[in-house]
């Protein structure tokens, strides 16, 4: 019998007694990993198939004076992975990301994970993303939306030109000259390297499809009514925990991980880190209830 026809434990709706976290995935995501070696915090990815996407550049042209200028073009991205560690299992409350970062990923490559540092412009050479002075986000979909939605700037623009057979050091190109040249002539001549260890480690759970979130959690309440053989623990002295994909579903939380699933009523659920009193205002006024 395949994975897929295996037929899920259903525990039916569960009551946890406080808030549950979900880290919420971009709608585009077309699969995601969750490592949670021992010790090493918690990481999670996704893969984002090819998009097509508008960008906002702030350029200084010397035609204008030297003044800034906000251009926007059309990108057609390769295969991304985006990646993001929280420094331990995140809870509402307790949300503490240490880094984000954005790869190309080798397609052609199914037995590991190919990736190449996305150096298109807001990240280092090492994939990291440079959030200059906006709040690192809290989940993939709020680094997704925020690196795509933010203007791109000069600070990190300057790809690897070695890499760039055609680069002529005299010439003088603007920002968005060098993101368009960034995928025409650079990204292809990128070598790919081996991050398996990096994205997956020794203990990590995967599910080949996205979801509107991942459900990470050590939340004893929840536990309790979960059977232990669908507990995840890295070593004999880590903390049991589960992971799942979580749906949004009219009043409900719907949750899935291989071999069981379960519900969740949706007042039990945020996916805000911590408590925002200004949403929490505004959704106490127009009746909305929590997130």
């Amino acid at each position: 019998m395949s994975q897929t026809e295996i037929k899920k434990l259903d525990l039916g709706i569960l009551s946890p007694t406080s808030k549950i976290f979900v880290s919420c995935l971009p709608k585009e995501a077309a699969s995601a990993v969750v490592k949670y070696d021992f010790g090493g915090g918690i990481r999670v990815s996704c893969v984002v198939p090819p998009q097509t996407m508008h960008v906002r550049v702030n350029q200084q042209s010397w035609n204008y004076g030297g003044k800034k200028r906000i251009k926007k073009c059309k990108l057609k991205t390769p295969t991304l992975l985006l990646t993001m560690r929280y420094s331990d299992t995140p809870a509402f409350g307790r949300v503490l990301v240490q880094e984000v970062s954005i790869f190309a990923m080798d397609e052609t490559t199914k037995e590991r994970i190919k990736l190449k540092p996305y150096l298109l412009s807001n990240a280092y050479s090492n994939g990291l993303i440079c959030w200059g002075s906006l709040p690192i986000p809290w989940d993939l979909k709020s680094s997704f939306n925020t690196f795509w939605g933010s203007t791109f700037t000069e600070d990190l623009g300057e790809p690897e030109n070695e890499l760039d057979d055609d680069f002529d050091e005299d010439a003088d190109y603007d920002l968005m000259t060098r993101i368009k040249r960034y995928h025409k002539h650079i990204l292809v001549n990128q070598e790919y390297a081996d991050q398996t260890e990096f994205i997956c480690g020794k203990k990590f759970w995967a599910a080949p499809r996205g979801a509107d979130g991942i459900l990470i959690t050590s939340n004893p309440s929840l536990l309790k009514q979960i059977p232990p053989r669908f507990w995840l623990k890295a070593s004999l002295e880590d903390s049991p925990k589960i992971c799942a994909l979580a749906y949004k579903k009219d009043d409900l939380w719907k949750f899935e991980s291989g071999r069981y699933e379960f519900g969740l009523p949706k007042d039990s659920v945020t996916i805000q880190p911590n408590h925002n009193k200004t949403l929490d205002n505004a959704k106490k006024a127009h009746n909305m209830g929590d997130a």
